[in-house]
């Protein structure tokens, strides 16, 4: 139950810079390399929202399965 708080504060901490200011998420994103360019902003924009729903329903303790599975599909998207 800790490392499930401690992995949502993490995941609730991170996504914040990145709501904040996204163009900065984007460019991060784009010297990845991984996707096209069309796709950048557009990710830049939605995944952090995932990582702040994940990381609070972590933190809640509300659909942990369901909460741990998507970041961890978002995680793995990235490294392909």
């Amino acid at each position: 139950m800790r490392v499930q708080i401690a992995l949502g504060a993490v995941f609730v901490a991170s996504a914040i810079p990145k709501l904040v200011d996204p163009p900065a998420f984007a460019h991060m994103i784009y010297n990845y390399r991984l996707l096209p360019g069309t796709l950048v902003n557009a990710l830049a924009l939605v995944m952090p929202w995932i990582e702040l729903l994940v990381g609070i329903l972590l933190v809640l303790g509300a659909w942990r399965r369901e909460a741990a599975l998507e970041e961890f599909r978002a995680l793995t998207r990235l490294l392909r």
